[in-house]
């Protein structure tokens, strides 16, 4: 079956040049509009004028993939709109696909008639998108019949453009929005949102039961998103693309690790780093490179200590610490706080409080460094030098009165939080 394009009336313009020059116009217009922007009234001194369209968000599809680019995760992918009004599943209508677009960017289609009703699939791929009418970086995504095509097939850009020897892409994922339902085979896994065949080249035509490449053997009415007239109106019934398997890994870029500083030997730059992942050996890295953690378990938050080397310092001079949620067969990138020379003491409520009401901390040898704190909340003392510090501790009761004092001591590390021991 030959999917054909819908007629739009009133509009005499190619619907691949239609979309051409109004995808950035009316992708402005649609973002203002979920912003708060008056989209309502024509005459709204917002100046915006309201129009029809159906976009959908990728946090509606994407599941458990992640959107990065990180290795095993989702940086693109195109959407394809169908026009289902008919309600017969041979007589469905390929409206036009999206260029690609970032893994964090709607798809907005305002090619739509108000009260037809429309579904949608997406393809997710690990690639990123090229920006907009534009062919580099190499090996970010193209459509292949050109920018404003509407195409859905997907090449692989050189750099410098898509000669026919250009690659085609294979999504890694595929899935759809507007709760389709089949009673019989779709092929590729996209009925049920599933892992993409390393074949599949992204046609756009389908062969019958069995075989075809659209999950529209069968849908279910009640799925599909109704266009309405002046309204932006977001498509639901998606189907999430499934998680992925196996161990996580989770990667500090090299200038996550440096963040303001410079590389180098000299006096004030960062020679080496040496960083400890929960529960992990130190290592060493250099200075440029990135800190990679394999084989870790998923759905947790691994906390990484990064100490910062001068050249010949066999003490680290600067420090931080980086966090990143880990999933499952897949790499996250870590956020780490910047480079600090100065690191924090915290002191334990449970340790300070039996008996007492409120505790006084002072840093031994520094001004202004005393803090009233009330049980049994613990302190941290922020902004402290690196080193050896001493903290005599005040203990009162509701009253005020002192009960007894202890002596609280901590080795306070560059960009780190320390744990001080107390005594009496």
């Amino acid at each position: 079956m030959l999917l054909r394009a819908p007629a739009v009336p009133g509009c005499d313009k190619p619907l691949a040049v239609t979309i051409l020059f109004g995808y950035l116009r009316r992708s402005f217009l649609l973002v203002a509009c979920l912003l708060g922007a008056s989209c309502e009234n024509p005459s709204s001194s917002s100046g915006f004028t309201p129009y029809t369209a159906i976009y959908i968000e990728p946090a509606d599809f994407r599941g458990g993939v992640l959107c990065s680019d990180t290795e095993g995760s989702m940086q693109s992918y195109v959407a394809t709109l169908y026009d289902v009004s008919s309600n017969d599943p041979d007589n469905v209508v390929t409206v036009a696909s999206s260029p690609p677009l970032p893994c964090s960017a709607p798809a907005i289609f305002s090619q739509v008639i108000p009260g037809h009703f429309y579904i949608a699939t997406l393809d997710a791929y690990q690639e990123p998108a090229c920006a907009f009418g534009r062919y580099e970086p190499a090996g970010c995504l193209v459509p292949a019949g050109g920018w404003g095509s509407g195409v859905r097939t997907q090449l692989v850009s050189t750099g410098i453009g898509v000669p026919p020897t250009s690659a085609y892409a294979s999504p890694a994922w595929m899935t759809h929005c507007g709760r389709l339902a089949s009673t019989g085979e779709t092929g590729k896994g996209e009925e049920e949102g599933g892992k993409a065949g390393a074949d599949d080249k992204g046609s756009t035509e389908e062969t019958g039961a069995g075989g075809q490449r659209g999950p529209f053997y069968r849908y279910d009415p009640k799925g599909p998103t109704e266009a309405v007239y002046r309204t932006s109106a977001r498509m639901g019934g998606c189907e999430p693309l499934p998680a992925p398997m196996g161990p996580a890994r989770v990667v500090i870029r090299a200038e996550a690790l440096r963040g303001q500083f410079s590389c180098g030997q000299e006096s004030g730059k960062i020679a080496r780093f040496e960083v400890i992942g929960s529960g992990e050996a130190p290592r060493l890295v250099d200075c440029g490179a990135e800190a990679w953690f394999k084989e870790l378990p998923p759905g947790q938050s691994f906390e990484i200590q990064v100490f910062a080397f001068e050249q010949g310092s066999s003490g680290p001079r600067w420090g931080s610490r980086c966090s990143a949620r880990t999933f499952a067969g897949q790499t996250s990138a870590a956020r780490c706080d910047p480079l600090s020379e100065r690191g924090s003491l915290r002191l334990l409520g449970a340790v300070l409080c039996e008996d007492a009401s409120t505790y006084r901390a002072t840093v031994v040898g520094l001004l202004n460094s005393s803090a009233l704190t009330a049980c049994p909340a613990d302190l941290v003392l922020p902004d402290l030098p690196a080193g050896l510090l001493d903290v005599t501790i005040e203990r009162r009761d509701s009253a005020g009165t002192l009960l007894d004092g202890a002596l609280c001591t901590g080795k306070v590390q560059p960009g780190q939080q320390t744990t001080a021991t107390c005594s009496w």
